[in-house]
């Protein structure tokens, strides 16, 4: 009896598209260009493997790490864990059998594969047919879920810290759109608004007036535990030395009126006008 070469489930190559998709656009924008090469890197392993998904362990993670330069485990592990809370991985596969596959991912698959005799397709893995047509009922209690805490998340607080950055980039001259509005809210996830008025103060003094130098600016300042603006004296390179565009902020923190004073911002409403730009 004859010995047949075992069947290969991956794939050698996959499309990848001349722009990214908003989606990905807004995991480069929160943590840097180095993203990209995780993201890419991630895709590559993917299809070069399995086929159509990875599990995601601490393996998973040291590789990725390693093939990407200048990034650690711990940078890797923070943008696909963003992935899969902004469900650009399946969330219900993740939370399932700790995965990474998506409908994009096995829709690209199953085109590469479909010359081939025979294929090592995991229905329990698989999430086109769930995703295209009827979910089952718990991911629908799932997702309910999901929804109705984003629903309570968007509190007149919250909207009130969209307007107030809002109104800060525009100040600065920054374009407005609604992907910026995206990364605002993204921004408010992460840190205080304290500390991203802070960055945008910054950012100004160095005549830096673009979205991608202050989420530099917050990214490491995170990094570097700074997530009060009182850290700016004591856990800055420079210790004890106030920046002057720190001093602006302490004079605009003194003289801003109080929170009953304020203009409600409907965020709603702001998101409508953003639509036609």
């Amino acid at each position: 009896m004859s010995v047949g070469r075992n069947q290969k489930k991956g794939i050698d190559y996959f499309p990848l598209d001349v722009n990214f998709d908003n989606s990905i656009e807004m995991v480069i924008a929160r943590f840097g260009d180095q993203a990209m090469n995780v993201v890419i890197r991630l895709w590559q392993m993917i299809y070069a493997n399995e086929g159509y998904y990875i599990i995601y362990d601490e393996d998973t993670i040291y590789m990725l790490s390693r093939k990407c330069i200048d990034v650690d485990e711990n940078y890797v592990k923070s943008v696909i864990d963003y992935m899969i809370k902004k469900d650009i991985f399946d969330i219900n596969k993740f939370e399932e059998y700790n995965i990474l596959t998506s409908k994009r991912i096995q829709s690209n698959y199953k085109t590469a594969i479909r010359l081939r005799k025979t294929n090592d397709i995991n229905n329990n893995n698989y999430v086109i047919k769930d995703i295209s047509n009827v979910r089952k009922e718990q991911s629908k209690v799932k997702e309910s879920k999901v929804n109705k805490s984003k629903e309570e998340k968007t509190t007149k607080k919250e909207n009130n810290d969209v307007g107030v950055v809002s109104l800060k980039l525009q100040e600065l001259g920054v374009v407005f759109n609604s992907l910026i509005l995206d990364t605002i809210e993204t921004w408010l996830e992460s840190h205080s608004l304290e500390m991203i008025e802070l960055a945008i103060i910054k950012a100004a003094h160095q005549n830096k007036r673009n979205v991608g130098y202050i989420n530099g600016i917050l990214n490491n300042w995170y990094n570097d535990g700074i997530v009060k603006p009182e850290h700016i004296k004591t856990k800055s390179k420079d210790k004890g030395i106030t920046p002057e565009w720190y001093d602006q902020y302490d004079e605009e923190f003194k003289n801003r009126t109080k929170p009953q004073n304020k203009k409600d911002v409907d965020l709603e409403t702001l998101k409508n006008q953003l639509e036609g730009l």
